[in-house]
């Protein structure tokens, strides 16, 4: 009920923190009361404080600084191997056995990876 205002800047401040999550959220319930005076500054405040949290395009070379910990399960890092290569566009299946080959621990499944051929891949 409290939403309904004709001014326009009173209804964006209260309804601006129902689209926030989390970390945001939080961010937003630190300002003490009356610190901010009006949308524009609540706005600039937001940009400031996330304007380098936008998402940066991944390429597969950052595959290269991947590896595998000692002590770290193979099932493990291959989670965390398999949601990086989600996020890279494009990644061809080459590209990614190469560079799985290079991030784990040497062992019998690194070798059946090196004995098998990549599925679609065209024999040499």
């Amino acid at each position: 009920m409290t939403l309904y205002t004709t001014n326009k800047a009173v209804w964006w401040c209260k309804v601006f923190p129902t689209f926030l999550q989390e970390g945001p959220l939080n961010w937003f319930t630190q300002f003490p009361p009356n610190s901010v005076g009006s949308f524009k500054v609540l706005s600039a405040k937001f940009t400031t404080q996330y304007t380098t949290s936008r998402p940066h395009h991944i390429l597969s070379m950052s595959l290269l600084n991947m590896k595998q910990e000692n002590g770290e399960s193979l099932r493990a890092f291959m989670d965390i191997f398999n949601k990086f290569c989600m996020g890279i566009r494009n990644l061809m299946s080459e590209t990614t056995m190469h560079h799985l080959v290079l991030a784990i621990r040497p062992g019998p499944f690194t070798e059946s990876l090196i004995n098998r051929p990549v599925e679609g891949s065209i024999p040499i």
